[in-house]
């Protein structure tokens, strides 16, 4: 791969995603009956400060990700940056 700045925000975004996905936890199935799915209240309360954190993490991951769209057509076509 010729770009280095897509590389590096390329992992820079995984890194981010694999954060989020540390500090949310075990979420609620998709397969949970009725009283499960009423007790996800019950889960964001247990969970407050890693929702907390997955959203500040999101919140930085903004400039990332919109850098590897910015440099992607770029690397894309051939030319360095």
């Amino acid at each position: 791969m010729r770009s280095r700045p897509l590389l590096c925000t390329g992992v820079a975004t995984a890194a981010l995603y694999v954060a989020v996905m540390l500090t949310l936890g075990t979420p609620p199935g998709a397969a949970d009956t009725g009283e499960q799915v009423v007790a996800c209240v019950a889960w964001f309360r247990t969970h407050r400060e890693g929702v907390r954190w997955a959203i500040w993490i999101v919140t930085v991951s903004g400039p990332v990700v919109g850098t590897d769209v910015r440099v992607a057509p770029t690397a894309a076509a051939g030319a360095t940056p």
